[in-house]
């Protein structure tokens, strides 16, 4: 299998990487920099600037890439020799730009008083460092290097690929790659639009790249990747900006931007390029980075960023298509990066798994799909410790009564009462209610807790668990209403003990939409999908039922030969949510969740998830409800530091709360290497890994996934059934691949939306050979294939491939979705946990 990865051998560092113009500083400039005016934030107590800052002019006036490292990303080397952060940077610095900069800057924060403190402190005669001499080699057998390296390696390599153009077909279009100062690459020139009534949306192909470490292989890897970065066509929203310099030679500079509330009332916004950064271009002489404030209909020399999620022309990805050519690209410009090898053979293949659904609308039968039944959700729950299963479904509007009333019945006949406010007993443990709760459900600023009073009865008289479907209106072209009701009503509803699952309906007055895909073909529009979807999730991910037989299809063999009737199969997440105020610390949220898997079919399998509220595993509905109830993370713990130990701490203390047995435990390897040194990959296996005192007394493993865009993105397919046109990419086969050499597996993947109908587009035209009559499928997500990466630095009683194995089958065979997910059941499940808490927050992430 082909992906974007390569590796980057030895003999070839100083040829490829090149060297870097360093500007260390010490103690003199980081005292200086601690003097500074301290910069007022929104929510909070005046703080010290980040060096991002700086950042941002300097990069203006140099027009050239720019790294600020900080200490933690020096060597001990560094640190040894007084060395306290440095500016990184293609080449040298003018020392005019330099000292001119950084006395300017510190000028605007001293709101035009000229002390000068930080400029004399800061050398401006670089110190050149080649990559090679800062490679070395752990005691695991893993390549490292200081954090500046992977911050500035890519910069040469990207240089080189954009010195020749990207060839999209033998004898077609090939286009022009440009550097930004961010070290990516931009089809500047080749823009993609597309166009909606009166509005034409426009895009750019955009490369990125950045230089990884495998667990115990010598050598350093880059993988690349592709975007399809959309161009907004208004400031309003947008955080980041293109701007193309007078001299073309240069790369293209791409620079924060902030929104400018005007003096007076009748004037209007203004956007200019933050941090200070116009002020510092004119000091230095350089051309002014003065933004046009009315944008051109086609994008110009001036290109903002698209904020977000938000509805565009112009879908999101390049596709498969491209991907392969970037590929092809690759090693045609840089024949010295070797691509990495994937392997199979015929004992990682992966069977195609049995969906377990409520309902089976299209006659799958059983070869494909499992009916679950109310008898095996009672059966489950009464496995967990709940005598009952209590079904409230609270709405608004007839229509979305109606939506719930048709699932349920699909699923059983007596499961959706005729009137409101009246308990039907659909199975002897399983009850179902409707209760029509406009107020508590309408969007606004209300007392929502006084406003569930009939709900809170209900919770409280009721001596089982009791789960909610609830109704939210949502309007998919304006977003969240202001105060939207959804969280809020979650949270209340988790306080009063009930896990929630929301069935979106738009606004009374929003006319049909026709669907996005198969316009003027017929369509399955008795089919609800979403509401479909939504009862699956709510009657089996938020309640953890697993059907009988597809507990079967996941263990197989997994506990033969090992002494052991069941093990317990643990996913732990966590994540760090910013406060997007400076100076906040960061919380860092855990979740954790169980399953105990029994080898004996006949017994379910109960899903658990860790309570901080119990202090103890309680019954996944349960848990959600505790977890939802109460504000998101901590402040206590994190990833570095003393913040670190405490979070080592309180995850031993839930990791030794397992009730006895063997336990496989599942981490995503970016959210815990830096807590637990064992999963990072120089001290693969070697550091302290998760379950330390658990490891002591029983059997336990350790498997890392890796989901991250450090996983190499799988690009073709050899081997098997090959597309006709010998320029398409072959989609990846139900097969886990091994690294040629090590222990690092890939479990690749076509998406759900890839393999439907016309989803595939993308692996068989570009964005810019698409015919004229397909040009309307410009607006579609055009995915290419993604893969998760899977390791395991613990083995305990079981083989590496075993728990690769179990892995990948955890992934394939879902407790809801139709399709794999990136990660296995159990990561799955904290996760999500994570994802619909009442008071998530996604960092902004620049598309």
């Amino acid at each position: 299998m082909l992906t974007l990865g390569f590796r980057i051998p030895a003999a070839h560092v100083g040829s490829l990487l090149g060297q870097v113009a360093v500007y260390p500083w010490g103690s003199d400039f980081t005292a200086a920099w601690q003097r500074l005016p301290k910069t007022p934030r929104r929510g909070g107590a005046p703080i010290k600037p980040p060096y991002r800052q700086l950042l941002t002019g300097l990069t203006a006036v140099h027009g050239r890439p720019v790294r600020i490292v900080e200490d933690w990303q020096l060597s001990d080397e560094d640190r040894d020799a007084g060395i306290e952060g440095m500016i990184i940077t293609t080449d040298p610095i003018n020392p005019f730009h330099l000292t001119t900069c950084v006395r300017t800057f510190e000028r605007q924060l001293r709101k035009g008083e000229d002390r000068n403190t930080l400029a004399p402190a800061l050398p401006t005669v670089d110190t050149s460092r080649a990559f090679t001499d800062y490679i070395t080699v752990a005691d695991s057998g893993t390549a490292q290097a200081p954090g500046w390296l992977f911050e500035s390696a890519v910069w040469a390599i990207m240089a080189k690929l954009a010195s020749r153009k990207l060839r999209l077909e033998d004898n077609g279009p090939a286009l022009t790659l440009r550097m930004d100062t961010d070290g990516s690459l931009l089809a500047w020139d080749d823009l993609i639009a597309n166009q909606w009534s009166d509005y034409i949306g426009y895009a750019m192909l955009r490369v990125t790249a950045r230089i990884i470490t495998l667990p115990r292989i010598p050598e350093l890897a880059i993988v690349f990747d592709a975007h399809m970065s959309r161009i907004n066509n208004q400031w309003r929203g947008s955080k980041t900006a293109w701007i193309e310099r007078q001299n073309s030679d240069l790369p293209i500079l791409r620079v924060p931007v902030k929104n400018v509330r005007p003096a007076t009332d009748d004037a209007p916004w203004t956007t200019v390029v933050a941090n200070h950064a116009a002020v510092i271009a004119e000091a230095c002489g350089m051309e002014r980075l003065d933004l046009d404030q009315e944008l051109p209909a086609r994008p110009g020399r001036v290109r903002p960023l698209v904020p977000g999620p938000r509805v565009h022309p112009v879908g999101k990805g390049p596709g498969a298509r491209v991907m392969m050519r970037l590929a092809e690209h690759i090693a045609r410009t840089c024949p010295e990066l070797q691509p990495l090898e994937w392997l199979k053979n015929k004992t990682t293949k992966v069977r195609t798994p049995r969906r377990q659904v409520l309902t089976d609308p299209k006659g799958k039968g059983e070869e494909k799909t499992l009916l679950v039944t109310p008898e095996i959700i009672a059966d489950a729950m009464e496995a967990a410790g709940s005598k009952r299963l209590r079904l409230l479904c609270l709405y608004d509007t007839s229509a979305a009564r109606q939506r719930m009333t048709t699932q349920l019945r699909a699923f059983t006949p007596a499961a959706a009462p005729t009137f409101d406010d009246e308990a039907v007993e659909v199975h002897p443990r399983l009850v179902v209610s409707f209760h029509r709760v406009a107020e508590l459900l309408a969007h606004g600023d209300r007392d929502r807790m006084a406003l569930a009073s009939d709900i809170e009865a209900i919770a409280k008289q009721e001596a089982g668990t009791v789960v909610a479907w609830v109704e939210t209106e949502y309007d998919p072209k304006t977003g969240k209403a202001t105060d939207d009701a959804k969280n809020p009503v979650r949270r209340v509803l988790a306080q009063l003990g009930i896990s929630a699952q929301f069935l979106a309906t738009p606004p009374s007055d929003t006319p049909q939409q026709t669907p996005r895909r198969g316009r003027g073909k017929n369509t399955d529009a008795k089919t609800d999908h979403r509401a479909m979807a939504a009862a699956a999730d709510l009657l089996l991910r938020t309640t953890g039922v697993i059907h009988p037989n597809m507990t079967s299809d996941i263990l197989q063999d997994f506990l033969d030969g090992t002494g052991h009737p069941s093990v317990h199969l643990v996913g732990l997440h966590s994540r760090l949510q910013h406060s997007g105020v400076e100076g906040v610390p960061p919380k860092l949220v855990v979740t954790a969740t169980a399953i105990h898997a029994h080898h004996d079919p006949r017994r379910p399998w109960t899903v658990r998830m860790w309570s901080d509220t119990a202090n103890q595993w309680v019954p996944q509905p349960t848990g959600i409800a505790h977890f939802h109830a109460g504000p998101i993370g901590s402040t206590q713990r994190g990833r570095r530091g003393e913040k670190a130990v405490e979070s080592r701490l309180h995850i031993e203390s839930i990791l030794d709360a397992l009730p006895p047995g063997p336990a496989v435990i599942m981490v995503d390897t970016l959210s815990f290497r830096s807590i637990y040194p064992g999963l990072q990959n120089h001290h693969f296996g070697v550091g302290a890994l998760p379950a330390i005192s658990l490891s002591a007394v029983r059997d336990v493993a350790i498997v890392r996934c890796n989901t991250s865009r450090e996983v190499p993105r799988p690009v073709n397919r050899q081997g098997g059934q090959q597309p006709d046109d010998p320029r398409q990419p072959a989609s990846p086969d139900r097969y886990v691949y091994q690294l040629a050499g090590s222990n690092l597996w890939l479990l690749p993947k076509s998406s759900r939306l890839y393999r439907a109908k016309g989803g595939s587009i993308g692996a068989r035209y570009t964005p810019w050979t698409l015919p004229t009559n397909l040009r309307y499928m410009l607006q579609d997500d055009w995915h290419s294939y993604t893969s998760t990466e899977i390791t395991v630095p613990q083995t305990g009683i079981w083989t590496a491939h075993a728990l690769v194995m179990l892995t990948a089958r955890l992934s394939d065979h879902t407790i809801t979705w139709d399709d794999r997910t990136l990660g296995p059941i159990p990561l799955h499940l904290s996760t999500r946990a994570d994802l619909t808490h009442p008071d998530y927050r996604l960092d902004d992430d620049d598309l």
